[in-house]
């Protein structure tokens, strides 16, 4: 019974103690979050309470707090913005200038057509013996380029059956009023479906009405887009 009367009366007496230094905090001012004195504004160590809006002076700056004499984050993004610039510039002018030389590239392709059939006597009689067989359907080789930053240029020859010069041409880019010009062997500007290189076309042929466009021929078309190249325009002679 004595040890737990000492207990209870030593619980007491430290709930009263604590109870002295809350109200004791209570009562002191706490120091503000935000210092004052320097350019920029810092957090104390020995505060407890965190203000809505710290006080700014006037010449404050939001964007950057740093210490006078040290470069400022708007002079940096500057900097960084000069710097951005002159590499683009630098890069815009190394491609003019590889765009002034003359370049060639090289390429081709090769599509190959095999066949089997079977055949009653129904279709025999239809149709005759149909031959089963191989063959190559395009066998183009072609050499393109740029130059002097406003020329291009290809040679394209298909190999398969009969030889024959598919895209022969030279263009010259830019000019005034007529946009473009071009002048050769191309693809004169009819069909959407003429104009997809059989590279994309969705089924090994193109369709049955593809034999109302007029294909490639010899000629001179000037053609160009418009701004937003929503639409083109071209003659062709």
């Amino acid at each position: 019974m004595g040890r737990s009367a000492n207990f209870i009366a030593w619980m007491l007496a430290i709930t009263g103690g604590c109870g002295v230094c809350s109200g004791a905090q209570a009562q002191t001012k706490l120091a503000p979050l935000w210092e004052e004195g320097s350019a920029y504004r810092v957090a104390s160590e020995v505060s407890l309470q965190v203000p809505s809006q710290p006080a700014l002076g006037s010449d404050a700056n939001l964007v950057s707090y740093y210490r006078a004499g040290e470069t400022s984050l708007v002079d940096e993004v500057a900097a960084i913005k000069a710097e951005l610039k002159k590499m683009k510039d630098k890069a815009a002018k190394a491609k003019k200038k590889a765009d002034s030389k003359p370049t060639v590239t090289a390429g081709g392709r090769i599509y190959a057509d095999w066949a089997a059939f079977g055949q009653n006597s129904a279709s025999l009689n239809q149709a005759g013996d149909c031959l089963d067989g191989a063959e190559f359907r395009r066998a183009r080789i072609f050499l393109k380029g740029k130059a002097f930053h406003v020329t291009d240029y290809k040679i394209e020859m298909d190999f398969a059956g009969q030889t024959t010069f598919k895209d022969v041409y030279m263009t010259i880019k830019e000019l005034p009023v007529l946009g473009h010009v071009r002048i050769g062997h191309f693809k004169e500007p009819w069909s959407l479906e003429e104009q997809t290189s059989s590279r994309f076309i969705t089924f090994m042929e193109r369709s049955l009405n593809n034999v109302f466009s007029p294909q490639r021929n010899m000629g001179v078309m000037a053609f160009d887009h418009s701004q937003d190249v929503r639409s083109m325009h071209a003659a062709v002679g």
